[in-house]
């Protein structure tokens, strides 16, 4: 089923922002260059984000790019529940469609359009850093997690997405409704791999396109990791 042409789609960029201090400029001014006027980008912070990351944002980036929301949370409850926060405040608003990205150039802001291009005819559009046309430069600890979680989501879940756990996609209105009615269980990193599995279980139309990742924003620590497997049982049961 055909979505939103892409001259009548406004995008909400949502990007939680932890410590970017000496990045967080440039990005915002990347990730602007490649979107439409009417689309935003909407900053997301908490109580784990630096106080200088914030001032930068609050005296620069708000007052010299109109489209750039600043969302600052006065708590929160996990990675998970700072995404929720955007994607809510975000569906107030007139946007058609909805894309997840890290600060800090760990994902690429130049495919901010092939996602768009992309999703005219998906409900949903994933990032890959498992194709062979994919970029994923990061460390052989990190990239063993990655493969593995999705091996392992894809082995207990029965879905056929390829990379299970990338945060670089992209949801339309309906999709992102569905979801987010139905709730997300996890709160940390896990979240995104739930969001794959009830993008199937809603049986919404999907695509994976490649993409470059570099520079993790955080250190992936086993706690994580234990608490992903535990979601993925709870999520299989």
């Amino acid at each position: 089923m055909k979505n939103h042409s892409i001259d009548t789609q406004r995008l909400a960029v949502v990007t939680p922002v932890g410590r970017e201090s000496e990045t967080i400029e440039s990005f915002i001014i990347a990730v602007r260059s490649n979107l439409a006027k009417e689309d935003s980008h909407i900053l997301v912070t908490d109580k784990y984000t630096d106080i200088e990351t914030k001032k930068i944002i609050e005296s620069k980036c708000i007052t010299e790019y109109p489209q750039v929301i600043w969302l600052d949370l006065p708590f929160s409850n996990g990675i998970a529940s700072v995404y929720i926060a955007g994607y809510s405040y975000a569906l107030k608003m007139n946007f058609t469609h909805f894309i997840e990205m890290d600060a800090g150039f760990s994902h690429d802001p130049t495919l901010l359009r092939l996602f768009k291009s992309e999703s005219v005819n998906y409900d949903v559009v994933f990032g890959n850093r498992f194709s062979s046309h994919s970029v994923y430069q990061t460390t052989l600890k990190r990239k063993i997690i990655s493969k593995g979680g999705s091996f392992l989501s894809r082995l207990v879940l029965g879905v056929k997405i390829k990379d299970m756990t990338s945060g670089y996609q992209l949801f339309s209105r309906k999709a992102i409704t569905k979801i987010l009615n139905h709730g997300i269980q996890s709160k940390g990193p896990f979240f995104q791999t739930e969001m794959k599995y009830l993008t199937t279980k809603f049986e919404l139309s999907y695509h994976e396109i490649p993409i470059s990742y570099s520079n993790p924003s955080h250190h992936i620590t086993w706690k994580e990791i234990f608490n992903s497997l535990l979601a993925l049982k709870r999520i299989a049961k």
